[in-house]
């Protein structure tokens, strides 16, 4: 929940742009229509907005905006490899420049295709980071780093931008904030 409006955080690579259309967000057997709200491809983050769900208690966004410590202990819930939701923890190990200066977390913990999008939260429930991608090495064998994973830093969701396309949402997904 941030300021009124029900949002999704996910990796940008999970809605592929789809900043035109719409999504399908699946709880249980509850399905809404999920509007992209905010798209930013080379950070590989994005949120989409969603009606209020009956299977879903939203919480309050609290973003944590300095990087966490190397050490710091995160958790993330996921569904790594098609399994049932689980909830795993992992460390901060450092900080990588994957390409184009864009750094990175780095957390070591488990992951798979299909946990991409998960938010990391720290001890004091703030999000922390977005799982992006698992590293694949190139050596002899090319090798999935399944105990490595890359997370986008929260502190790159631009809000002044979020804010602004909040209001362009169909009106019975917009915030009392827009209607002023």
């Amino acid at each position: 929940m941030y300021k009124g409006a029900h949002l999704v955080i996910t990796a940008g690579h999970v809605i592929r742009d789809s900043t035109k259309g719409w999504q399908w967000v699946v709880k249980d057997k509850e399905k809404v229509r999920a509007y992209p709200v905010y798209f930013d491809g080379p950070e590989d983050l994005a949120l989409l907005a969603v009606p209020p769900m009956k299977t879903v208690k939203p919480v309050d966004l609290h973003i944590s905006i300095p990087y966490p410590k190397v050490g710091e202990e995160l958790i993330y819930s996921g569904w790594p490899g098609h399994h049932s939701l689980l909830t795993i923890r992992g460390e901060v190990v450092g900080y990588q420049n994957i390409f184009n200066g864009k750094e990175k977390l780095v957390v070591h913990t488990y992951g798979w295709p299909g946990a991409s999008g998960s938010c990391f939260f720290d001890s004091h429930g703030r999000v922390v980071g977005i799982l992006v991608a698992l590293p694949v090495e190139k050596g002899y064998v090319p090798q999935l780093l399944e105990s490595i994973i890359f997370a986008t830093p929260i502190k790159h969701l631009d809000l002044k931008k979020l804010d602004k396309h909040i209001c362009t949402l169909p009106k019975r997904l917009r915030p009392e904030m827009c209607k002023k």
